[in-house]
């Protein structure tokens, strides 16, 4: 028995090892993984908040390039602008001074032609309808004429045959009289005619130099229009630059509106971190109060131990006594058997509890870390994906400014290039 004793202290100082050696393998293998779990973290959280500043420094420095681009442009079409004004200031001052030297020259041709003929056109046209008019009435009294000497001349003929003679020399005599007249007419409606077609010849030159005045006037009205046009385009490029402008200062806030909200979200991270901390530091706790009582539970099982041990010593005191009474004898190792059995039924369900106890805890501890592994990586994975979408953002947006910047210089170079034709 007392070997039996000793062979119960020695497995209880073994178990007592084992556990002890597990339990602080079970904490060093969790503080290790914590460790590493938080060094990881903090890596990958360093990592990003670096990509993150660096882009945030890219976006500032390609704004600040935009910013200088632009205004470079809005210099240029501003003094493009002004030059186009002043080109068209000079442009009209020009134009004025040309249709005041053609209205001069105008009314010097109107004075020449008039010193020169004597009179206007319209007195030419006046005198030739006069003349119409009388050759006119100078044909119908030699028709009236000549029907009334031919019906006097047949008169004669049937009444008085010896008259026909005289009567006919008289009509020849009047006939001459009018035909020199209408030659004379004819001769100077010829000459009015004549000198209306050198009239209508001199106004259609005139009227030449005239449409070609309007042509040159047309034309520079054109140029003007296609100025003020220019201005027009150069004025919708000059909005489109401050509204695109505006966009990208907008732009500037959504992006500072999310710095604000990364920011946030790391500050959420240390609340978390604080969390765990916090529940790394019960469960250390727990542990320790879980190490204290299974001390005490060994210390209550030697103590017990040695009360049995102590009960075995004084049996055996007994038995040594009992042993010239074999029925007694017999009776005390049957109790001591009945003791022995139902201390080693209690040592074995004290060892299944405590086993027990001890794989419940551990899968309790082994799911709430994987849970909360779990729901770090998942934060995490939603925090790259956040920033993945922020940078491409950036980026494309980046790509729009760079594209309409450069379809703008082409388009002001365009402009450019005409003007100078």
């Amino acid at each position: 028995e007392v070997q039996r004793v000793q062979q119960l202290k020695e497995e209880l100082n073994r178990t007592k090892e084992r556990h002890d050696a597990v339990h602080d393998d079970m904490l060093e293998k969790n503080r290790k993984k914590l460790r590493e779990r938080e060094e990881r973290y903090q890596e990958d959280l360093r990592c990003k908040i670096d990509a993150f500043q660096r882009a945030q420094q890219e976006h500032q420095e390609r704004k600040a390039v935009n910013e200088a681009e632009l205004d470079a442009l809005l210099s240029a079409k501003r003094e493009e602008h002004a030059r186009l004004r002043e080109e068209l200031a000079a442009g009209a001052e020009q134009e004025t001074r040309e249709n005041e030297v053609l209205e001069q020259e105008v009314a010097e041709l109107e004075r020449g032609y008039k010193e020169r003929v004597g009179r206007t056109e319209d007195d030419v046209d006046v005198e030739i309808q006069h003349i119409e008019k009388r050759y006119e009435k100078m044909i119908l009294a030699e028709k009236h004429a000549q029907r009334m000497h031919t019906r006097k001349t047949n008169a004669l003929k049937k009444k008085k045959p010896w008259r026909c003679r005289k009567r006919r020399k008289i009509n020849w005599t009047t006939s001459r009289i009018l035909f020199e007249k209408k030659n004379y007419l004819k001769k100077r409606l010829e000459e009015l005619d004549q000198e209306r077609t050198r009239s209508q010849d001199q106004l259609s030159n005139r009227y030449a130099t005239i449409a070609e005045i309007d042509r040159t006037i047309s034309e520079l009205l054109g140029e003007k229009t296609a100025l003020e046009n220019a201005a027009i385009g150069l004025n919708e490029d000059i909005r489109a630059l401050q509204d695109r402008s505006a966009a990208l200062d907008q732009d500037i806030a959504v992006t500072d509106d999310r710095i604000v909200a990364v920011r946030a979200d790391s500050a959420a991270l240390a609340a978390s971190r604080a969390r765990k901390e916090g529940a790394l530091a019960r469960n250390n706790e727990r542990l320790e109060r879980d190490r204290q009582g299974k001390a005490a539970r060994l210390a209550r099982t030697l103590r017990a131990q040695e009360r049995e041990k102590e009960g075995i010593l004084g049996d055996l005191a007994r038995c040594a006594q009992l042993v010239q009474d074999p029925e007694g004898l017999r009776r005390a190792l049957k109790d001591l058997a009945v003791r022995c059995a139902a201390g080693a039924e209690e040592e074995e369900e004290e060892r299944g509890e405590t086993q027990e106890a001890e794989g419940e805890e551990e899968a309790a501890e082994r799911d709430e870390e994987e849970k909360e592994l779990a729901r770090l990586q998942e934060d995490l994975e939603v925090r790259r994906r956040g920033y993945e979408r922020l940078c491409l953002q950036h980026q494309r947006e980046n790509h729009e400014a760079i594209k309409i910047n450069m379809a703008l210089l082409r388009e002001l170079e365009k402009a450019r290039q005409e003007n100078g034709k």
